[in-house]
């Protein structure tokens, strides 16, 4: 590894100030991660920063667009704070120059825990920690502006985008299906509108063939670095739909079938 621990902590300690600030860094801390596993010990630092507690996970890059609009060839996985989330309906805040994506997703409650461990967990032991199935929205953002001849707002990276908590800006969450199990997981869908328009829709397969598949990576990713889920864990599991921004003052809104709706009202900072 390229980084010393100091700079690592560096990097992190700048990323969590100007996350808990709500400001935009106008270049990258230097030096920069220039691998995914240095990225991911960025954003462990910043875990341990301890601004707020982790209470969850998310899952980017669950779609080809979205790995070639980030510059990754897989999945990644970064922490969802305290502070940053929000039940239906809600009002997101958001920094001048925020990316202000909003990705449409399926999440999970954990009712059990599934600690780290040396061997991998079964499909089926996964399932059994399953607690509830939410309708979820990511607001996706990162801490590095855009330079000003960028065309893409992850232009800094994808190992920053890694180490930037995965680009979670905020989550909104929905009502909690306990009985998740009498549904057709393959089958659920969503549809959205923007300011009463409709926007666009998509199938819970969409996200890494499934929720549970998506969570089964989840797991397994967390498992390898050592880091277990604990009971009341969030994990949401990828957008499912489109990838569409949203302006200050929009309000984006979804219907998740049977598990029911949710809000989100676009807000300055």
């Amino acid at each position: 590894m390229s980084l010393s621990p100091a700079e690592i902590a560096a990097a992190a300690a700048t990323l969590a100030a100007a996350r808990a600030e709500g400001r935009k860094l106008p270049a990258p801390p230097d030096p920069a991660p220039t691998t995914m596993d240095e990225a991911y010990a960025v954003q462990d630092a910043l875990i341990a920063h301890g601004d707020s507690p982790v209470v969850g996970w998310k899952i980017g890059a669950t779609s080809a667009r979205a790995q070639t609009m980030l510059g990754v060839d897989g999945p990644f996985i970064g922490p969802v704070f305290e502070r940053w989330v929000a039940d239906s309906p809600a009002a997101v805040a958001t920094p001048e120059g925020a990316v202000r994506i909003v990705e449409p997703e399926f999440a999970v409650r954990m009712a059990a825990a599934l600690p780290a461990r040396s061997a991998p967990y079964s499909a089926e032991e996964i399932a059994g920690a399953v607690g509830a199935l939410l309708p979820a929205f990511e607001v996706v953002d990162v801490r590095i502006a855009r330079p000003p001849d960028a065309t893409s707002p992850f232009a800094a990276g994808p190992f920053w985008t890694v180490a930037d908590a995965g680009a979670n800006g905020a989550l909104v969450l929905g009502p909690e299906t306990t009985d998740w199990r009498a549904l057709d997981l393959d089958a659920l869908s969503v549809s959205v509108t923007v300011d009463g328009t409709a926007k666009t829709a998509g199938v819970s397969t969409n996200a890494l063939g499934g929720t549970l598949k998506a969570l089964a990576w989840a797991v397994e990713h967390l498992r390898a670095r050592g880091i277990g889920l604990e009971a009341g864990a969030v994990v949401t599991t990828g957008v499912v739909t489109e990838i569409f921004t949203l302006e200050p003052g929009q309000t984006v809104d979804a219907d998740y079938g049977p598990l029911g709706s949710i809000s989100l009202e676009m807000a300055g900072y």
